[in-house]
């Protein structure tokens, strides 16, 4: 018989020194091996913003504090910076809740948000010619798109322990209802 998932079991392993180490089985639940391919492959595309998001809140922090620019990048004060930073530095931290909670399995819907904004942010930056060069929001562009994608696809959300919204005929009555064996029928 199983042991319950609220006692944790252990298990000890040796290291290359010759110390055991021991694992509960909590350790083991959280493993990244265990999410499905597009798990990770929409993770690891989801992860493209978080760079730039990283150098540009040390950026506008340090216009903003202690090294102000003439004029200034973003407003029309120093301060403007700073919260430019500050926001920034926020989103980066969601940026990485939602990856690691999306490859935990946990939850799905931090990490869409996040892409859906940065899918969002970009097209606006490729739109708009005052912006800069289009290159890296159109980079952002495909990888949030494809991160979105992936992170909708059945695998995915089994692995948020969701049911595929298989039921969608009993939903929408336009739509043609399925069998049991999968198929469509007219």
């Amino acid at each position: 018989m199983r042991p319950s998932t609220a006692v944790p079991t252990l298990r000890s392993t040796p290291d290359d020194r010759g110390l055991v180490l021991t694992r509960s089985r909590a350790d083991d639940e959280d493993d990244v091996g265990d999410a499905p391919p597009p798990v990770i492959a929409s993770a690891a595309l989801g992860i493209a913003p978080l760079p730039f998001l990283a150098v540009y809140s040390v950026l506008f922090i340090a216009h903003g504090t202690v090294h102000p620019v003439v004029p200034p990048d973003i407003g029309s004060s120093k301060g403007d910076e700073l919260v430019a930073g500050l926001v920034a530095v926020a989103l980066l931290i969601i940026g990485l809740v939602g990856v690691f909670s999306f490859l935990g399995g946990r939850r799905r819907w931090l990490f869409a948000l996040g892409q859906a904004a940065t899918l969002g942010t970009a097209i606006d930056f490729v739109t708009d010619s005052a912006t800069g060069p289009p290159a890296v929001p159109l980079l952002l562009v495909v990888t949030s798109a494809a991160a979105l994608v992936l992170a909708f696809l059945p695998p995915s959300w089994r692995h948020v322990r969701c049911p595929w919204p298989h039921r969608w005929p009993q939903r929408w009555p336009g739509l043609p209802a399925r069998s049991r064996s999968g198929d469509r029928s007219g």
